[in-house]
């Protein structure tokens, strides 16, 4: 039994053209009774082609529910668990992708809506936290260390010769800012210790962005995997450009491949496989510089294609090898995007640890940016709890003239607590301006209830941080 509930939404493939088996189980705090229901959904993935090509966006997420749900059986078993959990606590949505249901696995799926309030994206709902499901065959427990004893691994790669190659549009792939990569991932990271593998030579670097290097380090047991890098894809086998000692390109598979002399050459995932440990968390962040439609206009076509899914193809299979969760993007992400995004959910990660409310809330942070919804999670976590949360400090107390004083927890002074609890309070406050713009679209008394308890919650964060920042006067 848990503290909360879990939804899980696993999709099979149908004898019958584009039909799918959707199988819904839902498993409610303090009840032992596992609740099933089963239904045939029809998938036209040739209508959310043109829709994505077009890119209507708002229609592609309608239409995605109306399919998902189109099977009362699910539909129904969905809102009863709305209603059983009443946003007192969270209503985990687990999107299980069978692999023999395959095409489904290249849907948006993070633009689907909720099916009783369309145009309402469940993505960036907290309590109703939206993730992508992978089962993995890995066995080890996830040690959830303490938010403030993470450490992260970082990897720019950027050959030199990155111009003799070319992605799906023929266009050569384009240098790597990595000054800017880097500045951006430790912005990110926040507080936590990063070790950086880059060959940039006006940086002070740890290592080169190398397959040797990569592998060397993550021996080492870093929590975090933050890798930006150019991907493509080969076939359905997801590439990706690491470099060399001399900085040419090392093209690296994600999978086995054979060699000139039949010879089995293991890829990165058969490597990252035999590690004695694994990172809780890996980050692929795309390393475009740009992309159209960066001031913040709907875009106007389809973000992804084979030289920009490669990441998203990846992701799944390192979650599949034990990884408990992949951000992976699924197409050309703005930087503007990335650089609220990141911040906004590590910030949150550190609050409670649940990694699923934490991509929920940073989706919320950077919605009102048209590629909100590129970033993707993919985990095999059934709570979505991937850290601890960082301890919060004591209270301040005033003390009496010559009393002792004690530092805060988790090795933070005053002044750097302060200024992450202010941090975090502005994000929230942003978030409240948000959902209080949406609420206005509603007459009184017709909000829905997924709004309300969003506001209710974010009422209550800001409350929290208010009085922990009170509490340092």
């Amino acid at each position: 039994m848990t503290n909360h509930a879990n939804l899980e939404l696993r999709l099979n493939s149908h004898e019958l053209p584009d039909q799918y088996r959707v199988t819904a189980r839902l498993e409610l705090p303090g009840s032992p009774v596992l609740q099933e229901k089963a239904g045939l959904a029809q998938f036209d993935t040739a209508r959310f082609s043109e829709l994505a090509g077009t890119a209507r966006w708002e229609i592609y997420g309608r239409e995605l529910a109306g399919a998902l749900f189109g099977p009362t059986e699910v539909r129904d078993l969905f809102v009863k668990a709305r209603q059983e959990t009443k946003g007192q606590v969270p209503l985990r949505l687990r999107l299980c992708i069978e692999s023999d249901a395959g095409p489904l696995r290249r849907l948006y799926w993070e633009l689907l809506n909720d099916p009783e309030h369309p145009g309402s994206w469940l993505a960036t709902d907290q309590t109703c936290p939206f993730s992508r499901h992978v089962t993995s065959g890995d066995e080890r427990p996830v040690a959830r260390k303490p938010f403030d004893s993470l450490r992260a691994l970082v990897v720019v790669a950027n050959p030199l010769d990155l111009e003799d190659y070319s992605g799906e549009s023929h266009q050569k792939l384009s240098p790597v800012d990595v000054p800017g990569e880097v500045a951006r991932a430790r912005q990110a990271l926040g507080t936590i210790p990063i070790t950086l593998l880059c060959s940039e030579p006006g940086l002070e670097r740890d290592g080169l962005p190398t397959l040797k290097d990569l592998l060397s380090s993550l021996e080492h047991d870093y929590d975090v995997l933050y890798l930006v890098a150019h991907g493509m894809l080969d076939g359905d086998k997801p590439q990706l450009w690491l470099e060399h000692p001399d900085r040419q390109a090392d093209v690296v598979s994600g999978h086995d491949t054979p060699n000139a002399f039949g010879e089995t050459v293991p890829g990165l995932l058969t490597r990252l496989g035999k590690l004695p440990v694994l990172p809780r968390l890996v980050i692929l962040a795309s390393c475009e510089s740009a992309s159209p439609g960066s001031g913040g206009a709907v875009q106007a076509q389809e973000p992804a294609g084979r030289d920009t899914w490669a990441w998203a193809a990846l992701g799944p299979r390192l979650a599949e090898i034990g990884i408990p969760a992949v951000i992976a993007m699924q197409g050309k992400v703005t930087m503007r995007t990335v650089d609220a995004f990141m911040p906004a959910f590590f910030a949150a990660l550190r609050r409670d640890g649940h990694i699923d409310r934490a991509v929920a809330s940073a989706r919320l942070a950077v919605q009102d940016r048209w590629d909100w919804w590129l970033p993707v999670l993919f985990s095999r976590l059934e709570d979505g709890l991937l850290f601890a949360a960082l301890q919060e400090a004591p209270a301040a107390r005033r003390s009496a003239p010559g009393a002792a004083t004690r530092a805060p927890a988790g090795g933070f002074d005053t002044t750097e607590q302060r200024e992450m609890l202010q941090q975090e309070l502005a994000q929230h406050q942003r978030n409240l301006a948000r959902l209080r713009s949406q609420k206005a679209i509603y007459a009184a008394g017709e909000e829905p209830l997924r709004l309300l308890n969003q506001i209710d919650h974010e009422l209550a964060e800001i409350q929290r941080l208010q009085a922990e920042l009170d509490a340092l006067l």
